[in-house]
């Protein structure tokens, strides 16, 4: 999904509120590409996440159809009712970035 620049802050202050609402467990679930320019901008966003407090879990994928591979183990690991607000091309809400894209201690 390409959000232009001018709705930025409308964006990630949408992802927060609906983070909010998420009582347990992962509030956004992140797609990235296996490239370099997806990772360093997945990396910024996770330190953004994990300053805000909102759970994540981010999901290396290599194009649409792995996408929506893993989309639907989410769903089917949540029992068939995915805490997603939309289809598969709008921002998702889960948690938890792997290891070696996490920030030194």
């Amino acid at each position: 999904m390409i959000i232009p620049k001018s709705r930025f802050k409308e964006v990630y202050d949408g992802i927060k509120d609906a983070a909010a609402d998420v009582k347990n467990g992962c509030s956004l679930l992140l797609f990235v590409a296996a490239d370099v320019d997806a990772i360093c901008a997945a990396r910024i966003l996770v330190l953004m996440l994990k300053d805000d407090n909102i759970d994540h879990k981010m999901i290396p994928v290599s194009g649409y159809e792995e996408v929506m591979s893993e989309f639907r183990k989410e769903v089917e690991a949540e029992g068939g009712a995915p805490a997603v607000r939309g289809p598969p091309r709008a921002p998702f809400f889960r948690r938890v970035a792997p290891a070696r894209l996490r920030p030194a201690s």
